[in-house]
């Protein structure tokens, strides 16, 4: 009866809806390998894999790769002139931008307009772009999303396995990480002005943290067949760019994963202390390495403000 019901309060509400109203559904949109272009509702997607490449997570659109680091890689290079779950990391664009650029449109071949002295109210750049209105994956792909650190390339460098390869032609590397999951960096070369150069050779991407090496360079990536590292490079040269997006981070007590530390994280710890679910790290509150009472009574001293 109660299933009877249900039916029939959904049908109710369609039938509700004006004659002209539009449903809009949120696709995945890609091309294939024969070329055509192919969509598939993107609420019936779960996860993704591309060659070796698995993807769990779209924000904004943009397709997102755990690598097991400090923050989640984006599948392909930045391109403010394509979807990157079209272009992917083989079909890839020859996107370089300068540092500095929100526009990507630059081609001043003075690393004193990357950012020009107007534009930042002083002669020096900033210590570091990241997530700034000069952080061009910042501005073009949305909040979530921003440049990479110096730091996290140095990650992406030390913790994860680099193994050259041509994939459909392409050069690049394939970046594994900890957990198994990788991505795919081409080799795009350089821009200097309207010149381009070493596609398909080297590649060069950029953090969004200044160098401290010189008056006029910023950190980067870099890598060919032989080699790969971080560096520095004048800020007017044009690079790749590939994403990050920040990890959400765990709030200690929030069970129940809503956000906040509630009655409702209590009962979860509970169940946990009674086996009743499995027992998780937010909830070893006093990191024994064991969830108990202790750690309930610290979850019911958090929700009483104590």
């Amino acid at each position: 009866m109660k299933r009877i019901s249900l039916i029939l309060i959904a049908i109710l509400a369609l039938l509700a809806q004006p004659a002209n109203a539009e449903v809009k559904q949120m696709m995945l949109v890609f091309t294939d390998t024969a070329g055509v272009r192919q969509m598939i509702p993107l609420e019936s997607v779960k996860s993704m894999t591309f060659d070796n490449d698995v993807i769990e997570e779209v924000k904004g659109g943009h397709a997102v790769v755990d690598l097991g680091l400090s923050v989640k890689w984006a599948y392909s290079n930045l391109d403010i002139n394509a979807d990157n779950l079209e272009v992917g990391p083989y079909n890839y664009s020859d996107a370089l931008y300068g540092w500095a650029d929100p526009t990507g449109l630059k081609r001043s071949t003075d690393a004193k307009d990357y950012p020009s002295e107007e534009e930042c109210g002083s002669p020096f750049a900033p210590e570091t772009i990241v997530s700034t209105k000069f952080d061009i994956a910042h501005v073009k792909w949305g909040s979530d999303w921003r440049l990479p650190s110096d730091a996290e390339l140095k990650e992406l460098v030390s913790s994860c396995t680099w193994e050259w390869e041509t994939v459909n032609g392409t050069n690049g590397y394939r970046v594994t990480g900890p957990n198994g999951n990788s991505i795919f960096l081409p080799c795009n070369g350089w821009r200097h002005g309207a010149t381009k150069d070493a596609k398909g050779v080297s590649g060069f991407y950029w953090s969004g943290t200044v160098s401290h090496d010189s008056l006029t360079g910023s950190r980067n990536l870099a890598f060919n067949s032989n080699v790969h590292n971080t560096g520095y490079s004048n800020r007017e040269y044009g690079f790749s760019i590939r994403p990050v997006v920040d990890k959400a981070v765990d709030v200690l007590g929030d069970v129940n994963g809503d956000g906040i530390v509630d009655i409702a994280d209590v009962n979860a710890a509970t169940d946990m202390i009674l086996g009743l679910q499995d027992a998780t790290a937010v909830a070893d509150v006093n990191g024994d390495g064991t969830v108990d009472v202790a750690d309930m009574n610290a979850i019911i001293d958090i929700v009483l403000g104590l």
